[in-house]
């Protein structure tokens, strides 16, 4: 892995990070490669970028992100194939019940690279730990 491959991959990571903190369910999926699989606890895979991108859209229509902090721990780049493993902890309201959720995951990243540009293929996203929710009276 050269630096240009893991500075492609993370460009990659903060465009999709900077999207999710800005509620951009449409940005977020442009993103992904037109092929890919979101893969989220509790349904069955998500697969295509256009169907990613109504799945995203939704979230975001029902949930304002307060804050989205990944931390990734691994990020390894071989050939025109990347891996990326971390966590992160979601802070979100619910936009119709006014609730606030904490939430602690875990999360995965496949990228591929074509025609010079990273996409990612897979995204798996898992929670962990405790889970807080906040009722505002």
């Amino acid at each position: 892995m050269d630096d240009l491959d893991r500075q492609g991959v993370t460009a990659l990571l903060e465009r999709v990070d900077a999207a999710f903190r800005a509620d951009d369910g449409s940005g977020m999926a442009d993103a992904f490669a037109t092929d890919a699989r979101l893969l989220w606890p509790g349904i069955e895979d998500i697969v295509g970028r256009e169907a990613i991108r109504m799945a995203l859209v939704d979230l975001t229509a029902a949930y304002h992100t307060i804050s989205w902090e990944p931390t990734y721990q691994l990020v390894d780049v071989t050939a025109d194939a990347a891996y990326v493993l971390g966590r992160f902890m979601e802070t979100r309201r619910d936009r119709e019940t006014g609730a606030v959720e904490h939430i602690p995951g875990r999360i995965m990243y496949i990228c591929r690279r074509e025609d010079d540009a990273w996409g990612v293929t897979h995204l798996l996203t898992s929670r962990y730990g405790e889970e807080r929710v906040e009722v505002e009276p």
